[in-house]
This record gives structure tokens, sequence and C-alpha cells, in this order.
């Protein structure tokens, strides 16, 4: 019956976002993009779980559907609508007139197209799950065991730490013996438990078991690995060793490169044509691209540069044990303090790394391109064998573009005991060299000595240079034809010493430091020739495999997600469609904002999706884009560089590799592989942020509380959104954790400023107006950041306000009203 009521489009799919605050509440993104469907009871949304992948949207004409939990089907009530609390401000004006509520009125009672557009202020569509077709979402909960007040009672209740999850209840006979005697022994102890497949639709709490203790919450303190532990169950991120059978098959892979290999492939190993390099992080060490740069000489005037990503695809094979494993993991998961590879180190970091001064299998995309115009005048796709001259990080990258190609010998930098307390509090010590400096220059003179000959330094700078010109003029083209990038800042940690032997080998180390890393104009030219190899591949695929090509699309936020940016951005004075220079607290803010409301970005075959609109990437504003660029981190890529390799080999009459063809996709497979590849990613950079996350904390918890200035970015009536401009993460500063500081209560003003709240307080002392802060958007602040050391969420943390000074009183900091 789904199947077909999804087939007639008396069904369609959809995304479900379970409440933080209310578990009962959950919201549908309607598919025309105006108001939400609300889901108003656990017994509506029919134990669906808190996911935002979906499947393909139709237009139903008098009945929707909503995708929950990966592809959930919905059906939604039209006309059964509710309307939302939409009391006036405090002047007593109301937000309607009689001529708007006629309107709702005459909506109410029509039989109308249930996709119409609604007003989207005054109601709400409501509706209510019927099927869940595919279970995506994690059915592994972490969280506490609740003893009760009976110790005779077979079950007690389970109590994830995500308020999105569902009570559970739980067998006493699967906790540990200690619990019946000493319960409270268990308060502060996480457990794992999963959920049982026989949650019937009548009943409230399913039924989990435990099948493992995490440990112990300690009071007062953070255990990072023990939180990590969390992180991981939490996103279910397989952070187990590879299987002995998975790492004996990959032991079997020879890294010798015969002849035939050899003659299948085009060589760019010719050090008098090509200068082949790597440019990636200093830690890096799974080296998925290397580029190069040529003047051609055939008087055209015309350059050739060629990108070379990782043969992954010639080593994983479909059907072999290392495929599965990794079409399962689907993604490389980065902590701040080690990362979970998809494939075994001995691909990541050996057989596929384009190491430099080996032979490495690569799979080439080499454009022909008039340096001048930009003008992609030809490109070339094909298996190649490459030769790396050199692994040169993004500073290296860096200092050639700004015009150095020797090996200067640096001063001597006093790194006393100012220029460490100032690091240990994430602060940058100015000077004439700085530690990163220094260590830069170091690099440079070991990167002399290994770039291999006859390519020397200044040869690889040359190249670099050249690449970097070019890019500039794509980078500006690119964005003249309406590309946009929010680069949200991003906190890196400098970590003590991880402990090496005792009970603690092994643990996580503390962090020490933090700063907000810097995107050079080095990373930006090797993101210029990703993006353009990315949109070539997904041009050809399009081309050979109009059914089956994997690509990558970004749809638009929606209209009414639009106009809540136009407003609050109106509110920090800056307009969206204008070209206007904003101070970097406007551009932090900003960023914040935008990408708030911004869709994520989702992988799919495009037999699934038939109309081209539903192809653009929105951000990049192109029409087709893929994943190519890094197979050895994305199962994503492995699939893009199969069918890459079918569409070469069709076009030259090569004979396909047998394991390929075997494999046969279809769109189905190919849909079903994207929808893992979603979920995967996604749970990837959560955990990436939620482990960012449990660091801050720490380093707050062992160095705080902290001064920091922030921006106001939004307004409740009980508490503001606050942007730290230090580090760039935005935290909740809540009225009742105030109001010691307060003389009286705080006043809530809906609408205030350009249609954003406005908060009025004020504080202890004498009565004069010094004492009074009003805040808005945009309004700067200090605050003090210290941790609630919350049993439930210890990564949670307060936010004070610093009280405006007063001659009067004090010297207190001030913070700047609206």
């Amino acid at each position: 019956e789904v199947s077909a009521g999804l087939a007639s489009g008396e069904l369609i799919t959809g995304q479900v976002r379970i409440s933080q605050r209310n578990f009962e509440e959950a919201f549908v993104s309607h598919p025309n993009g105006d108001s939400d469907i609300l889901i108003t009871s656990l017994i509506d949304r029919n134990r669906a779980l808190n996911d935002d992948e979906f499947g393909q949207q139709q237009q139903p004409p008098t009945v929707e559907s909503v995708l929950a939990n990966g592809q959930a089907t919905f059906a939604a009530l039209f006309p059964g609508v509710v309307y939302p609390d939409s009391r006036g401000d405090d002047d007593g004006e109301g937000e309607g007139d009689n001529g708007e509520e006629s309107a709702i009125a005459a909506i109410l009672k029509s039989n109308a197209d249930p996709c119409q557009p609604l007003p989207v202020d005054k109601v709400q569509r409501i509706g209510q799950v019927v099927a869940i077709v595919r279970q995506l979402a994690n059915r592994r909960f972490v969280g506490y065991v609740k003893p009760g007040n009976s110790s005779n009672q077979p079950m007690v209740l389970f109590a994830p730490l995500d308020s999105r999850q569902p009570r559970c209840l739980v067998p006493r006979s699967d906790l540990p013996p200690m619990f019946a005697s000493r319960p409270g022994d268990f308060e502060r102890t996480l457990f794992v438990a999963e959920l049982a497949n026989d949650w019937r639709p009548e009943c409230r709490m399913p039924q989990v078991r435990i099948s493992r203790q995490l440990g112990n919450r300690a009071a007062g303190r953070i255990d990072l690995e023990l939180e990590t532990r969390v992180i991981l169950e939490h996103h279910s991120i397989d952070a187990e060793d590879f299987e002995p059978d998975t790492l004996a098959e990959v032991a079997e892979i020879s890294a010798d490169i015969d002849s035939e290999e050899v003659a299948r492939r085009r060589d760019f190993r010719d050090p008098s044509r090509y200068c082949v390099f790597t440019v990636d992080p200093e830690t890096a060490r799974d080296l998925d691209d290397a580029v190069h740069f040529r003047e051609l000489d055939d008087g055209s005037g015309d350059c050739e540069v060629g990108v070379h990503i990782a043969d992954v695809s010639h080593y994983v094979r479909p059907g072999s044990k290392v495929d599965a494993l990794a079409r399962a993991r689907a993604t490389t998961t980065y902590l701040v303090q080690r990362a979970y590879p998809m494939l075994p180190r001995r691909l990541c970091e050996q057989l596929c790394s384009l190491n430099p001064r080996e032979d490495k299998l690569a799979f080439s995309v080499v454009w022909r391109i008039d340096p001048n115009s930009c003008e992609v005048k030809s490109t070339w796709f094909g298996k190649s064998i490459i030769r790396s001259c050199c692994q040169l990080s993004y500073q290296h990258a860096q200092h050639f573009i700004e015009g150095h190609s020797d090996m200067r010998e640096p001063q001597e930098v006093d790194l006393g005991g100012d220029a460490q307390m100032a690091d240990a509090a994430g602060q940058k010590e100015s000077g004439s060299n700085t530690t990163e400096e220094v260590a830069l220059m170091s690099d440079l003179r070991r990167a002399s000595a290994r770039v291999e000959a006859p390519h020397t330094v200044q040869s690889v700078a040359d190249s670099v240079r050249a690449m970097h010109s070019l890019a500039v003029k794509l980078r500006r083209q690119r964005f003249s034809d309406g590309a946009l990038r929010i680069d949200q800042p991003r906190l890196t940690f400098r970590l003590a010493e991880a402990p090496t032997d005792g009970a603690d080998a092994g643990a996580s180390a503390p962090p020490i430091a933090f700063s907000v890393y810097e995107l050079r104009d080095s990373n930006r030219m090797i993101e210029e020739f990703m993006l353009l190899a990315n949109c070539s591949v997904a041009h050809k695929l399009r081309d050979s495999q109009p059914d089956l090509a994997f690509l990558r699309r970004h749809m638009p936020p929606s209209e009414r997600a639009l106009q809540a940016l136009k407003k609050t951005s109106s509110a920090l004075g800056v307009q969206l469609d204008a070209a206007q220079v904003l101070d970097s607290e406007q551009h932090l803010c900003l960023l914040s904002l935008c990408a708030k409301q911004m869709q994520l970005a989702k992988y799919f075959c495009i037999g699934s999706a038939k109309h081209p609109d539903l192809w653009r990437h929105y951000a990049l504003n192109v029409p087709l884009y893929t994943h190519f660029t890094s197979p050895i981190r994305r199962y994503a890529d492995v699939v893009v560089h199969r069918q890459l390799c079918a569409a070469v080999c069709s076009d030259s009459g090569l004979e396909l590799d047998q394991s390929i063809v075997q494999l046969a996709e279809t769109v189905e497979s190919l849909t079903d592989q994207a929808q893992v590849c979603n979920k995967k990613k996604k749970d990837a950079k959560e955990a990436g942020e939620r482990s960012i996350d449990l660091h801050y904390a720490a380093f707050v918890i062992a160095n705080g509380p902290l001064d920091e200035v922030g921006v106001v970015i939004g307004v409740l009536d009980k508490a503001m959104d606050v942007l730290l401009t230090r580090c760039g993460l935005v935290r909740r500063l809540y009225m009742d954790q105030q109001a010691p500081m307060l003389r009286k209560s705080h006043e809530f003003r809906a609408g205030a400023v350009q249609g954003c709240g406005q908060l009025s307080l004020h504080f202890n002392g004498c009565h004069s107006a010094s004492h009074h802060l009003t805040l808005c958007p945009m309004s700067t602040i200090e605050v003090v950041v210290s941790s609630c050391l919350s049993k439930d969420d210890p990564m949670r943390l307060k936010l004070l306000l610093k009280p405006p000074s007063c001659d009067l009183c004090d010297d207190t900091p001030v913070g700047t009203g609206c």
C-alpha cells in the first residue's frame, strides 16, 4: 500500500525533525518550502526517529507524505491546521486584521490542493506518519538507567542523553548484579542500549537491551576519553579495529606496478615535462590529490593544469571485504584528537596515498586553459601513473605565493614565560617571528632537501605561483557568476603530550591552547582546482550515464528561511542584496546566520530526480557537481571513480574491469548508497563538531572562567544567542542565570528592532541609567564563560553578562547596547 501510495502521488517523502524542547512534537519541511508540517504527538509520529535524510519529493493532489528516520512516509491531514501562538507586541498591536482572518477561514473550509502556499504566520499544517520505509537513524542510545521506586518491577526506565530519542524500558536482568542492591552507585553510569524490533504502535516507551557499559561521569571534571566514546556511539561511528580477515585481504594487495599496468595509463613521470606535487595540511598522512602546471610550448599561450587523484578503485574492488566495509563506513571521521579512517591504514597511508618520490597510480583530469580568459579549451580524463616530487604543506605553498623561494634563517625568538601564557590562553603572540613561523622555516629547509631532483624548490615555487594566479581568476569568475561561500570559523586545538605509559597510556590529551584555523590563499588555490575537477567529472558522468550518474546537489533554502535571514540581517544593518563592506563582527554574525538557514548538500542518483532543476548545487551555482577528489576518505568518490572508469573505457573502446561489470549498479542501488553516504557524512560532521565542543569545554574547565567578547545574533524572550568572537562558537545565554545581578526581571519586546526581539536589563547598583542595558541583534557584550559541569551534558557552558560600568559605583567593563 505504501509503495502504491508513493507511486500514485498520494504519499510523498520529506523530512522530520523532532523538537529538542518537546519530545512530543516534530516538524516536517513542506515540499513547496513554506510552513513546516507539525506532528503533534508520539502516536502520530508512529515510532519514527529523528533523522534528516529524505527521498524524492512529489506533489500529491490531496494527501501529503514526508520522510522521517531516513525514509518514513507521512500523510498530512490538510486541511487540518493549527494556529501558532501569535500574541501581539507589548504595545497591544496585533499581527493581523480581519481581512487575513477571513482568508484563513476560507482556506480551512476549502478542499484546495494541500501543497498550495499558506499564510505561514497564521496557520500550520498538521499530519501523521503512516509507515517507515527504511530505517537509517541510529537505533543505539546512550543514557542513564533510572532505578524507580520498586526493586520488584521487571523493567526500569532508560533515559537517553538526547532528548529527541524516546524514553525506554530495560529489563533488570540486563543490568549489573549490584544494581539491585546499590542503584545509587550507577547514578552517573552511562550505558549503551539497543532498540528492540518489537516496538508496537500503541506503545509510548519501547523496550531496549543493554549492550555495553561506557563508564562513569565523574563530578567536577570532563573525562575526554569517555565523552569521545559517547560521541562515537551517539553518531553511530564505527571506531572498532578492522577485522583480521579484512586486514589479511589488504595485506595480500601487491604494491608493485607491473609494466602492463603502466602501459594502460598515461605517464606523468617525465621530469622534463611535469612537475607534480601535493599540497595538504601539515599533519596529513593520506594524500588524496596531486597537481601539476606547465606552460604549453606550441605557441598558443595556453597552459595545462592537471589534478591527479589517488586511484583507490584500483585497489578496492567491488565484492571484496574491504569494499563492503568502506560502503558501510562511507567516510573517515575526524575528531579533534584522532581520525577514524574509512579504509585500513595500509591503503590510506601507503598503497593509495600519493607519497612523494614514489610511483603512484592515479585517476587524472587534465585541462588545456587560456590563462587570460580562463576558458577551458579541452579536458582529458583517464587513468595515470605519477611521481610527486615533494609534499608541501599549505604553509609552504603560502610562503611561495607570497614571493619567497629562499630558505632564510629565522631570527631567534624568546619563547619564555609571557609567550607561553599567551599561547595557553589561545591568543596569538605578536612579534617578528611567531613559534609557528619558526617551525615553518625549519620545515621549508627540510622541504628543500626533500624535493626530488631534477626538480628544485625554485621550480616548485614557480608552479605554485602560476597555479595561484590562474586560481585567482577562476575564483573571481566563479563568484561573479553567482557562487556563494560560507566559511564558518573552525576551531583548532593544541593538545598536551598524550601519556604513553601507565594506566592512562593512549588516553586523550587535554587541550592547552586553541585558535581559529586560518584559510590562506594556498587553501583557496587547491580548492579551486578540486572544484573544477568535480564539476568536469559531473558533466562527463551525466553525458555518459544519464540515468546512473552519482552526483551531489545542494537545494536552495526555502523562501521562508530566506525571509527570516533577510529580516535578521536587516537588524544587523546588512543588506543581503547589496555590495557592502562588513566589519569582522558583522561578517562572523552573517556567516553564522547564513549557515543556519542552509540545507545540507546531498548525494543522489540522477535517475531518481528527472528534472535538471533538482540536480543543481545552490552554493556553487553550478548545474552539475559531484565528489571525485577524495576517494581515500569518502566512499561516494569511489563510486564516482568506477563510473568515470566505465565512461572512459566506453569512449576509448577499452575493456572494463570485470568486477565493475559484475557490480551492475541500478538507480535503486545507487539511491540506497547515496542515502548511506548522506547519513554517514552528516553523522561524521556532527561528531566532529561535538568533539570541538568537548575540547573547548575541557579548556574552559582547566583555564576558566574566561573573559570573552560576544555579539548577540538572536534574542528570545528568556535567552539570547551569542557569538563568541575569539573562537567563533555560538552559545546561548539564559536570563534566569543573570537574575542575581539584576535589580528586577528582564523585559522582552518582540519585533522591537527591525522585526527582531529586544531585551532590557536593569543591573544591581545605583538607579542611574548606567546600570540599564538594552540588547538586540549586533549588540556587543562582554561575558564570563564558565562550565556548568552538568551530569546530563558536561559540555554545557554558562555565560554571565558583565554589568555595565558606572562612574558612581565601580569600573566594571561595559557591554554596549544597540
